[in-house]
């Protein structure tokens, strides 16, 4: 894939990565499907704390913030009960839609669209 082929279809680094993070879970679902049954999702959810941290917009609020720690709990929360609600739903949004919804929901967008 061409350099102007790859910026035609993504806007930003950061849609790449919230494209990457569904494709991931897709594409590894049948043990993520695991995890959901068999109830052990907290230890993906644990894992999110970890990363969401690691993720340039977070670091920046982490600056600003005396508990960062909240927000990285919250939004891992978030991505887990997006992820779980998108593999309950059998995948009814394509990878590229559940991404923009997350990233919408997430940042609070979806609140100033009302």
């Amino acid at each position: 894939m061409s350099r102007q082929t790859f910026y035609q279809i993504f806007d930003s680094k950061e849609e790449v990565m919230q494209y990457h993070f569904f494709s991931f879970f897709y594409k590894h679902r049948e043990f993520i499907e695991i995890l959901i049954s068999d109830n052990l999702i907290y230890l993906l959810e644990q894992q999110f704390s970890v990363y969401v941290q690691k993720i340039d917009l977070f670091r920046i609020l982490n600056i600003a913030e005396a508990h960062s720690d909240y927000t990285a709990s919250y939004v891992s929360g978030a991505l887990t009960q997006i992820l779980i609600h998108w593999f309950d739903q059998s995948f009814d949004l394509d990878i590229k839609e559940v991404s923009r919804l997350t990233e919408t929901i997430i940042t609070g967008q979806h609140l100033h669209n009302r």
